[in-house]
């Protein structure tokens, strides 16, 4: 078989998990060290369709047919090719077997150089119940489905490679046989062969629903399709399509593949899951950025939004309040006897509604001094405390005979069950510069950006803050 008799498909290639530069640097290596490549290629020989001429014949005539056996099919292709090389008989085997074909591989010895190693070796699809070889079909009509990685290599190189070919009834039975045969490489992750396991478990799935199907529909029950199926689901697990005889068969975690089905839900899980089977991302990764598509869909879809929008709700509040303290009056600055902005005493606040939606993330800016406070302001607003984030500051105040107060708090709180989108890097304590007084560290704002989604708004801010509502008297300033 030459280069040009073999066919790459596209979609076959995609189910061939890629090596790693240094895997594929080693295979180059041993392929050039072996001048070729030491192990066969495999080829999906694609059947000829119908009956054969003298079968068709013999059944427009009358005539019964019956398939030959494996040992007269061999017996057969013997006698017909017995004049090649310098076996009289050449040794054949049935390859496999496609409704009225049978593949055979028939095998001899020669001298000539034109063959390596003096050894020859044909397919051909042969009738099933006359033996005739079929000469009208396409013999370089062959699809690689194992060796890709040699194939390019040796192609470029110029080195010699063996093929062997293999019979199948369809593609999806060509690419049942490809993962199958994928799922056992040592250099895949659990992750990546999870992925491939689950992808094994629905083609057999599908098959079995299939083949029930058909099997009903010949013998003339009256099963539904949907019975079908349902007798497929309920596996002894013998035949490998259950989740559980899936993961005992091919080493896989069972509750890996259970996350697989869980990401696979959505279109963007499925798209997900190729990144996991090329091993650019862990399974993990693509859990958790389903959740936060979920997350978000749900915050942001257009109808829930409206009636937030309605209603003045939101899903995340950072409010800083102004808390009722006052400034120590310097003869320095006689000028500065009280707050540039307003302050509230606790009552005040206290009776304030947040317009918080049922499931609202809440943060709370406090001091040393008010943190007391704050804890009651959560219980006066309904709001149940989680955690506390620390803001580190480079230096601070110091008041007399006390340590240096160089950090602010960002008191979290929830309303109902709030859910991040994520939580990669997302420390409670974190360093970040001052800016003007009461003026909240812009990386504060980069987080919860990213772990938070729906409508924000910040309460009592000085500045406009992207992706946030702003509320209060300086806002605009």
């Amino acid at each position: 078989m030459t280069t040009e008799d073999l066919k790459i498909d596209a979609e076959f290639s995609q189910l061939i998990e890629p090596l790693d530069p240094a895997e594929r640097r080693q295979l180059e290596s041993n392929i050039v060290a072996h001048g070729g490549a030491r192990d066969p290629l495999v080829a999906w020989r694609i059947p000829p369709a119908g009956m054969s001429g003298d079968a068709r014949q013999a059944t427009e005539d009358g005539d019964s047919l019956a398939m030959l056996s494996d040992s007269d099919l061999c017996l057969r292709a013997q006698m017909m090719t017995a004049d090649i090389g310098e076996r009289s008989y050449p040794e054949c085997c049935i390859v496999g077997r496609v409704e009225h074909w049978a593949l055979v591989e028939t095998t001899g010895h020669i001298t000539s150089d034109d063959c390596k190693y003096g050894e020859w070796r044909v397919y051909d699809w042969r009738c099933a119940y006359t033996g005739e070889a079929d000469h009208d079909h396409d013999a370089s009509d062959c699809i690689l489905v194992d060796g890709h990685n040699r194939y390019e290599i040796c192609t470029r190189l110029g080195l010699p490679f063996d093929v062997v070919q293999v019979a199948f009834t369809d593609r999806e039975a060509a690419a049942l046989w490809i993962e199958e045969n994928q799922v056992g490489r040592r250099n895949l992750s659990d992750d990546q062969r999870s992925v491939i396991a689950d992808s094994i478990r629905e083609r057999r799935s599908k098959a079995a629903v299939i083949a029930a199907t058909c099997k009903a529909r010949d013998a003339k029950s009256f099963r539904s399709v949907e019975d079908n199926v349902s007798s497929t689901e309920k596996d002894d697990g013998k035949t490998g399509r259950t989740r559980a005889a899936v993961a005992e068969e091919l080493k896989v975690p069972e509750r890996k593949l259970r996350a697989v089905a869980e990401v696979k839900k959505t279109a963007e899980g499925k798209e997900l899951l190729k990144q996991v089977r090329k091993g650019e991302i862990t399974l993990a990764e693509a859990r958790r950025q389903v959740k936060k598509a979920e997350v978000v869909a749900k915050l942001e879809d257009v109808s829930a939004r409206e009636a937030k929008e309605l209603a003045g709700h939101y899903d995340v509040i950072v409010i800083d309040p102004p808390w009722p303290m006052e400034k120590i009056e310097r003869d320095v600055t006689p000028e500065q006897v009280a707050f540039e902005y307003p302050t509230m005493q606790e009552a005040e606040m206290a009776a304030m509604q947040l317009p918080a939606a049922d499931d609202c993330h809440v943060w709370v800016w406090t001091t040393h001094k008010f943190l007391p406070m704050c804890l009651r302001l959560l219980d006066a607003w309904g709001l149940k405390y989680v955690c506390t984030f620390v803001w580190h500051k480079p230096g601070g105040f110091q008041p007399f005979g006390l340590p240096q107060y160089n950090c602010e708090f960002a008191i979290y709180a929830r309303r109902g069950t709030p859910q991040f989108i994520d939580t990669k890097a997302f420390p409670v304590c974190f360093d970040a510069p001052r800016g003007k007084h009461s003026e909240k560290p812009e990386a504060f704002y980069d987080v919860v950006r990213r772990v938070t989604a729906g409508r924000r708004i910040d309460i009592f801010n000085r500045r406009q803050i992207d992706g946030f509502d702003v509320w209060g008297k300086e806002a605009a300033q």
